[in-house]
């Protein structure tokens, strides 16, 4: 058992985990044996909220990769925190990029304790859910009917015909209404283009919703005959991507199998449970507090660290632990307990970034005493340090990011006081233009600000990053343009629209013989996606969303549409504060 990471009961139980799920003592655990591990420790985290733990852990080698790339003459030593950091049980150097230079999809040790005590310490207390930014003034006073209905039991139901028309949208929505149990099944035989629009819509529904999902198989794999490309093979698992990660931030489980799925559906009816109350007895992975933003822990401590390194060597002395600890926890560590750092660190008169997570893992909880400290941190410098630890997550989507993803410019007026933004430009992304050419000059005209996930390298790690962006916009604007599939930009339009949520629509179909990135769609696959703009456009019109076909007239609407929020916002403050006189 190796001494440099243990620092008391919490990192040894950790520890011991990583050992029994980790093969082979290595340094980190790829992104297939992160589940496990976690719920090893007792802790359940969502896909989405692993990605960003991955994505907030590996931020900083993107950087330094970016700094290498453009000062190539100079000398860039990566933090041993997350390269060669050995646990002492017969530990690998861990993987750093893959030729492309792309980071791997991993965790340290040290990152794994902080995340599994961070969120063990979250199931302690309650967290509620976010509130879309979206929501705080309905301007469409729709009154959501459907979230008070009760579930009546009844026998089960479904819906089949074989020949599917537009007619049949109203039918399946009676349908829908009427059920106890809303039964979706995203197989991978079809497109299920449309099945994952309306699963995405009804998860905003006050309803028992299971949801099976099977990935597809890759490139080449045939859907109704004919082989998809690898583009379009993207797009469909970006898709699927988005809708569960849609249910998981609701504590809704994602069955992978159509049986356990049956009866766990059967249970609920029986026991009149939810489908959050199903636990690892059934089969499946539960979910705790998926909406729980994790990645920002990470990023405090790299954020500290990074400050005190300043010769970029991956570690820092004793003395800058102490600071920095002082800085994040505001408390100091007592005499015992350096002495015990010291002893783990075999005498060791620094330490890296994963004995520095260690350490905040061990040590933050523990209540202060009255024994004397160690060291007295001088204000001035802790004041200079201060700025490093404030506001993380807002910092993450504000730095230059790695391939293209465009977030927030300096240069115009995108982010506004707490990372609230007046307009989310959602919908077709690639090699569109309508944002720069259309919807950014409009939107500076009219003085409001915007996020843009606009990106020419699309990761699963961006996920949740956007998800707080549309939390944090007042108008959602989604734009599903005829040179895109649309596929996840749909899925995310209806499911903010069922959650009420200030949404415009620009809908455009496909055209007969449409072309996308070079790939001919056949009939079939023009007929699937149109399909999925046909479910989006109905239901948009049946929650009272404004849908055009036009991009500039939806921007003009979004922007209006602002207008009016803020101004009743306003009106809002002035009432509480002629109140509060």
């Amino acid at each position: 058992m190796s001494d440099n990471f243990i620092y008391g009961d919490i990192t040894r139980e950790l520890y011991e985990i990583w050992c029994r799920v980790v093969p082979n003592g290595s340094a980190v655990a790829e992104t297939e044996r992160l589940q496990s591990l976690f719920h090893q420790a007792s802790v359940y985290p969502s896909q989405s909220q692993i990605l960003e733990m991955i994505h907030c852990a590996r931020e900083r080698e993107l950087q330094l990769q970016q700094q290498q790339q453009q000062q190539p003459e100079e000398s860039v030593v990566m933090p041993a925190a997350s390269t060669s950091t050995s646990l002492g049980c017969g530990s690998k150097d861990p993987p750093q990029t893959d030729g492309n230079r792309q980071p791997r999809n991993f965790l340290t040790f040290g990152e794994f304790c902080l995340f599994a005590h961070e969120l063990r310490k979250s199931y302690e207390r309650e967290i509620p859910r976010p509130t879309q930014l979206s929501k705080v003034v309905d301007i469409k006073g729709n009154d959501k009917k459907m979230s008070d209905r009760k579930i009546s039991k009844s026998a089960a139901k479904y819906q089949q015909v074989p020949q599917w028309g537009p007619e049949l949208i109203e039918k399946e929505h009676q349908a829908k209404q009427t059920a106890d149990v809303l039964f979706f099944v995203i197989d991978k035989q079809t497109r299920s283009v449309a099945t994952i629009v309306e699963a995405a819509y009804y998860t905003a529904a006050q309803k028992t919703f299971i949801l099976v999902i099977h990935p597809l198989d890759g490139p080449g794999q045939l859907i109704q005959g004919e082989p998809i490309t690898e583009r379009e093979y993207e797009d469909l698992a970006t898709g699927q991507l988005v809708l569960q990660d849609m249910v998981e931030r609701l504590g809704i489980p994602v069955f992978s199998n159509i049986r356990l799925a049956l009866d766990c559906t059967a249970k609920i009816l029986k026991e009149r449970i939810t489908v959050q109350e199903l636990g690892l007895s059934d089969g499946i992975s539960p979910l705790k507090n998926p909406h729980y933003p994790i990645g920002d822990k990470l990023i405090k401590l790299r954020d500290a660290f990074n400050a005190l390194d300043t010769s970029n060597s991956g570690e820092i002395s004793m003395a800058d632990v102490c600071m920095a600890f002082r800085i994040l926890t505001n408390r100091d560590l007592s005499v015992d307990d350096l002495k015990n750092i010291v002893a783990s660190s075999n005498e060791q008169t620094s330490v890296s970034f994963d004995q520095f997570c260690c350490i905040l893992t061990e040590f933050r909880n523990m209540p202060a005493d009255n024994q004397r400290r160690f060291w007295d941190v001088m204000a001035s410098k802790a004041a200079t340090l201060l700025y490093s630890v404030v506001s993380p997550v807002s910092r993450i989507l504000c730095r230059p990011s790695p391939k293209g993803v465009a977030r927030c410019d300096s240069s115009s007026p995108e982010v506004t006081m707490g990372g609230a933004r007046d307009i989310y430009l959602g919908g077709s992304c690639g090699s569109t233009t309508w944002r720069e050419q259309t919807a950014i000059p409009l939107l500076k005209k009219s003085g409001l600000t915007y996020f843009n996930p606009q990106t020419c390298g699309w990761s699963r790690r961006f996920i949740p990053i956007e998800a707080a962006a549309m939390d944090a916009s007042r108008v959602l604007l989604f734009v599903v343009s005829r040179e895109t599939r649309s596929l996840s930009s749909m899925a995310l339009a209806a499911h903010y629209i069922g959650l009420g949520c200030n949404v415009v629509l620009c809908i455009q179909r496909l055209p007969d013989n449409a072309e996308i990135n070079g790939d001919r769609l056949s009939a079939f696959a023009i007929k699937d996606y149109n399909r999925g703009r046909n479910y989006l456009s109905d239901l948009a019109n049946r929650e009272g969303i404004p849908v055009f076909d036009e991009i500039k007239e939806a921007v003009e609407c979004a922007i209006q549409r602002c207008h009016q929020q803020l101004v009743l916002l306003q009106n809002q403050q002035t009432q509480t504060q002629q109140q509060q006189r």
